[in-house]
């Protein structure tokens, strides 16, 4: 999977994996969490960003598009600079930095501090052949002790093209196994998705959420 993919995705407008609330998830489960920086991978324009913000953390981005790096600024009425850095054009505005360009090659000085990692989408947005290279970058970017609650879908994947893909708990526990504690901390049916896309109107989905830990 390509990364013009993505980038056309924000071009034409089909970004019908953007929520326009904050996730539930999110509140429940890191609201127990000291507030620190928090890295967000495949951001896109979410606004759980703005709620982490709210919350006292200090945001990193990573995310593909400049579209959508500059959507989730002006959407927000938040004033921005931008820099380049390390083949990275780099927005910062009001505690939230979002490095825009490939995760795979984000240095490690954006995530200098982080002690949490949140993914709403980032796994599931990718195919098979590259979640386990996303799980070893995450790994490899984590210092141990850091937090991450990372939440997914389960479908009938022959049933549907993805993305987003379906990622089951046996999956996720085998490849963050070796460098992460994982539990799953939630499960239910989420009808939501058949409402935002089409393609999902005949399948049920099941959402789940782990909290893991680095080792």
């Amino acid at each position: 999977m390509k990364s013009d993919y993505w980038k056309n995705k924000w071009q034409v407008g089909d970004i019908g994996f953007h929520q326009k609330e904050t996730e539930p998830l999110l509140v429940e489960y890191f609201s127990s969490l000291i507030p620190s920086r928090v890295l967000v991978p495949l951001c896109g324009k979410t606004l759980d960003m703005i709620w982490l913000k709210s919350k006292g953390w200090k945001v990193v981005g990573v995310e593909l598009a400049s579209l959508a790096c500059e959507a989730f600024f002006s959407e927000n009425g938040i004033r921005f600079a931008t820099r380049n850095e390390m083949g990275f054009t780099v927005f910062e505005g009001e505690e939230i930095t979002i490095w825009c360009g490939d995760l795979f090659e984000l240095p490690q000085v954006a995530v200098t501090g982080v002690g949490a990692i949140y993914d709403r989408a980032a796994l599931i947005a990718l195919p098979p052949e590259m979640r386990l290279r996303y799980v070893e970058r995450l790994s490899s970017l984590a210092a141990p002790s850091t937090q991450m609650l990372t939440l997914a879908i389960e479908y009938p994947q022959e049933q549907v093209q993805g993305p987003p893909f379906s990622v089951g708990a046996p999956e996720i526990r085998e490849s963050y196994g070796k460098s992460w504690s994982a539990h799953e901390v939630y499960r239910a049916v989420d009808p939501s998705w058949s409402m935002r896309n089409k393609k999902f109107s005949n399948v049920q989905v099941v959402k789940t959420a782990h909290r893991m830990e680095k080792q």
